[in-house]
């Protein structure tokens, strides 16, 4: 570095700002202990928010359901109304013709 020209005092005080940048670069087992109880959070907290969706999604199925299961009977009483009333037709119809007869 003396044939760049540099002093005693400028190359000492690059190689302290080398030394500086590599040690703050490192990391310490700290820094790893503190990201893995750090991530170790983050699971935890993403696997309760998946349990709530879950737990959401199941409630909204079983109302889906109950709907579901709600407009089914009342497509199946509509219907039994309609037979029971065509029923009553054909046979008022059936009599009247016999009448005619």
């Amino acid at each position: 570095m003396k044939k760049t020209g540099l002093t005693d005092h400028d190359i000492q005080e690059f190689i302290e700002i080398i030394e500086d940048s590599v040690l703050k670069g490192l990391t310490t087992k700290e820094d790893l202990k503190d990201t893995e109880i750090r991530i170790k959070e983050d699971i935890a907290n993403v696997e309760v928010k998946l349990k709530q969706d879950i737990a959401n999604v199941e409630v909204n199925l079983k109302n889906t359901e109950i709907r579901l299961n709600q407009k089914l009977h009342d497509t199946e009483v509509r219907l039994i109304k309609w037979v029971i009333g065509l029923l009553i037709a054909q046979t008022s119809i059936i009599i009247a013709i016999i009448k005619l007869f």
